[in-house]
């Protein structure tokens, strides 16, 4: 070997340093940064799985979300028509309370023209037998007495 150039002793020399030191950087080098692999490796499986979690319980809420949403829009509906309903039955209620009022303001107007009407065929009734009796008194004034006795006669025969 010596005549490649190489000496036994000088290379025992560097196979034991290279063993020596793969020996003091496997046991100070390359185990921590092993180890920090390690770690970091469990730590990002954790992370995975966490994500995973919450990624599952985000699924979970936003469907609870749509349930919660979904039942409050049907109650909302609910409450609409109930409300719809109460504003029908009140409108009824106004309208049967109107039309209540309108019809006793027309029996009081009725009963009003009858009363006027009775009041105006006493007030014709009076001034036509006003009106017969400055007839007969003209009608009388213009007879002679003899004419004005037989008219009297007659009349009381009739009565």
């Amino acid at each position: 070997m010596e005549k490649l150039g190489i000496e036994p002793t000088q290379l025992l020399a560097q196979i034991i340093n290279f063993l020596i030191l793969f020996i003091v950087l496997a046991k100070f080098l390359y185990k921590p940064i092993l180890k920090v692999l390690d770690l970091r490796k469990k730590a990002i499986e954790e992370s995975l799985a966490n994500s995973q979690k919450i990624k599952e319980e985000l699924d979970k809420l936003e469907v609870d979300k749509n349930k919660i949403l979904k039942k409050v829009q049907d109650e909302g509906f609910k409450i609409l028509e109930e409300e719809k309903k109460q504003s029908s039955k009140k409108q009824e209620e106004i309208l049967h309370k109107a039309e209540e009022e309108a019809q006793k303001i027309l029996e009081k107007a009725e009963g009003r023209i009858k009363a006027r009407e009775d009041e105006m065929m006493v007030a014709v009734k009076k001034r036509a037998v006003e009106v017969g009796s400055e007839i007969a008194k003209k009608i009388l004034e213009d007879l002679d007495d003899e004419t004005k006795r037989q008219i009297v006669n007659k009349s009381l025969k009739k009565i």
